[in-house]
């Protein structure tokens, strides 16, 4: 069935040490997760180099589809 949401949705998965550390700094401050990163857009759109600039150093690019099955062992006789 075709989403009748006008706005795309998107996904993320961050280490959950990561994730749960951002997720009770911003309850603390009154902040959900999505409106966080809402926000967070909304800033590069309209400073792209400032922000870029903020975080870049936090850029890590993960594998991308499934993680590979570790080979077998081998097995001697």
């Amino acid at each position: 069935m075709i989403s009748r949401h006008v706005d795309q949705s998107h996904s993320t998965r961050v280490p959950p040490e990561i994730g749960d550390a951002a997720k009770t700094l911003l309850k603390d401050q009154g902040w959900t997760v999505f409106a966080f990163l809402n926000a967070c857009l909304h800033a590069l759109v309209d400073k792209p180099d400032k922000v870029l600039a903020l975080v870049g150093k936090y850029k890590t690019e993960k594998p991308k589809g499934r993680p590979r099955r570790a080979d077998p062992p081998v097995v001697e006789e």
